[in-house]
């Protein structure tokens, strides 16, 4: 039996992996907030939306956890932070040259910040 993956996506973890993925384009700001699991709308499936900020401009650092595309974006939608209420996600991942499908469950960690955990599909 192949052992099953099993990890959380955590607002710390989420916000260093962006920074690091960003940080090219994070040298124009003079700083940025946590990231928070939210949902933005034309958005499918649930995002990590980090506040970037210089002087009084403020734009969103965007990854989408669904389709693993991060961005920054200056748009005038807002994103709304997630609460678990049962919600479940669905994703197909490429991994060395193989599909892999996973589901992804809201849930609160030891801190009660918003997370996501994802599982691979039996």
């Amino acid at each position: 039996m192949a052992k099953r993956k099993n990890y959380l996506n955590t607002p710390e973890n989420m916000t260093v992996y962006m920074s690091k993925a960003l940080a090219r384009d994070l040298k124009n700001y003079a700083g940025f907030c946590n990231a928070v699991l939210s949902t933005i709308d034309y958005v499918e499936g649930p995002i990590w939306a980090m506040q970037v900020y210089n002087g009084r401009t403020s734009h969103w650092a965007i990854l989408e956890e669904v389709g693993r595309m991060i961005y920054i974006y200056a748009g005038p939608l807002k994103p709304q932070p997630i609460l678990p209420q049962g919600q479940f996600y669905k994703r197909v991942l490429q991994h060395k040259g193989t599909a892999v499908k996973q589901i992804g469950t809201i849930e609160y960690n030891q801190r009660m910040e918003v997370c996501i955990r994802w599982q691979d599909e039996d």
